[in-house]
């Protein structure tokens, strides 16, 4: 098994599995509540989906996000230039992505579930905590401003703030012998549908 990362989920269920779609709708009652209660805007989900995704791979083990999480950890002002992570390495063990994790605690990609949860097309500072799923959600514009910070790091060529399909592609199928294979492709993933949540209003849902 692995995590799958989607955007448009209801509007896909609703064709395909309503009962899921009830889920999901379900979700977005309880992600409004608490925007509601942080001052912040409602979100309405499309039930229609129509905007195009740059090329991404649909799902990676669970582990690679964290390798992507410990690069972004290496951006803050002062911390080592990032190496690549030596054979059999636990990125969980790296002292400045718990330090993301512990003490800032400001990260929308550090501060997430790693098997479930949502990124929402509403721009907020800080990460929300609550009884929602996966106990946390994040914007998908503080999302993608993180990328864009750590892409540098793993020779991501960027063109302004986005990519082009080529480089889309390239980051899709990334070898194992690159040097930071898991970072990059989890990195083409979260970057493609982060673009894709902002310019259709739906919501990133990991699951």
């Amino acid at each position: 098994m692995g995590l799958g990362i989607e955007v448009g989920a209801l509007a896909d269920l609703k064709k395909h599995d309503p009962e899921g779609a009830g889920w999901v709708a379900q979700d977005m009652v309880a992600l409004n509540e608490l925007l509601a209660a942080e001052g912040l805007p409602a979100h309405r989900e499309p039930e229609v989906f129509d905007t195009p995704v740059l090329p991404h791979v649909a799902s990676f083990p669970y582990s690679f996000l964290h390798y992507l999480r410990r690069a972004f950890a290496h951006t803050r002002d002062g911390r080592p230039t990032l190496a690549p992570a030596p054979p059999s390495f636990d990125p969980g063990s790296d002292p400045y992505l718990d330090e993301e994790l512990t003490l800032f605690m400001s990260s929308h990609l550090c501060c997430h579930s790693d098997a479930e949860g949502y990124y929402l097309p509403i721009d907020f500072p800080d990460v929300l905590y609550g009884d929602i799923p996966g106990g946390m959600v994040g914007s998908s514009h503080a999302l993608s401003r993180e990328l864009l910070q750590v892409a540098p790091l793993l020779a991501i060529p960027l063109s302004g703030t986005t990519i082009s399909a080529a480089t889309a592609e390239s980051l899709a199928n990334t070898g194992d012998d690159h040097p930071f294979f898991r970072e990059r492709l989890v990195w083409g993933a979260l970057f493609a549908n982060a673009l894709a949540s902002i310019e259709s209003g739906s919501a990133i849902r990991f699951g």
